[in-house]
């Protein structure tokens, strides 16, 4: 294992090759511009089995992008994202990980701004913000806290954005630095085979970490591309992985015992997602309706009621139910 790296930047990469050689470039420009971190960065390329050009493609960048330590891993399968990242996390070197979509880019400016805080902080959550980025160039930044915040425990920063009335920030992977041996060390690995699986993860890193330190820096672009998997085409895994991401993410909440200020502050998103689906749940085939019903009926659902108050997900506990949703009987 290398001493000398202070950050790793995982990429999952699957049928990735529109994106990746403008996701290497620009951290290549932001390592660049960061003498402080010019010889301790590592990026590790995760190809998940892409039937394109995206393995082809990323040797290429290893070959002419010298100046930055890029090592590509390649499943044979295809694993999704989650198990990607989690082949990154136990091939990095840093003391810091950063997971990267390929499809979006480090903002301009952020190694710099970051750089202290990966060579000398020992937060295990090192936490920015995000704006989005329409395809047109057009960005949208949702508003965020000006001033530096911590550090303080997990649980502190969630009371803090609770307070607030603001939990957006947490859910991405993206939007954060996590110190590599606090996940290994507490087995913060994703949840592999799933959609969205960082939305359980993250929350997970904020109720065990130690040390949070909020950073008021938008260090991230997140590319509203139209094949991605929150743009793309939809189907029955991805409407039950929403579901599991909340019945999860109760079930975390509950069984942790945080106070009633931070499940209060996370019920309207949790309510809203599960009454979304149960109205949108029409436009699934009959196909993946049946898909949709195989994997709901083996979640644990028993967490949501206790967790939101509410019987917002009751459409989910039968099968006729999920039914009546799907042809617009209910709901």
């Amino acid at each position: 294992m290398k001493n000398n790296i202070f950050l790793t930047i995982i990429i999952p990469a699957f049928n990735a090759e529109r994106y990746i050689e403008g996701c290497l470039n620009k951290i290549n420009k932001e390592v660049q511009s960061t003498p402080i971190l010019k010889e301790s960065v590592e990026v590790i390329i995760v190809d998940d089995c892409s039937s394109d050009n995206t393995f082809q493609l990323a040797h290429t960048a290893k070959n002419y992008l010298k100046s930055i330590d890029i090592r590509i891993e390649r499943h044979t399968i295809n694993k999704q994202q989650g198990a990607a990242r989690n082949t990154g996390l136990k091939a990095a070197n840093g003391k810091y990980v950063w997971f990267v979509d390929v499809d979006d880019i480090i903002n301009d400016h952020s190694l710099i701004e970051l750089s202290d805080l990966i060579t000398y902080s020992d937060a295990d959550i090192i936490q920015f913000h995000a704006m989005a980025m329409a395809m047109d160039g057009q960005t949208f930044t949702e508003d965020y806290h000006k001033d530096s915040l911590g550090p303080m425990t997990g649980i502190q920063y969630l009371e803090y954005e609770a307070k607030l009335k603001y939990s957006n920030r947490i859910r991405a992977s993206w939007s954060k630095l996590l110190r590599r041996e606090f996940l290994i060390n507490n087995s913060l690995y994703f949840h592999e085979g799933i959609y969205w699986e960082d939305v359980v993860h993250t929350l997970k890193c904020f109720i065990a970490a130690q040390k949070v330190i909020y950073v008021p820096l938008v260090a991230y672009v997140y590319m509203q591309t139209p094949n991605s998997d929150m743009r793309g085409a939809q189907n029955g895994r991805k409407y039950a992985d929403t579901i599991r991401f909340c019945a999860d993410s109760c079930m975390e909440l509950i069984q942790n015992d945080v106070s009633q200020r931070i499940i209060d502050s996370m019920k309207p998103y949790y309510n809203k997602v599960l009454l979304k689906y149960a109205k949108n749940l029409k436009a699934l085939s009959q196909k993946e309706l049946e898909c949709f019903i195989k994997i709901v009926q083996t979640l644990n659902l028993d967490y949501i009621e206790p967790c939101l108050g509410t019987d917002c997900h009751n459409w989910l506990k039968h099968q006729d139910e999920i039914v009546k949703c799907w042809k617009g009987e209910s709901i």
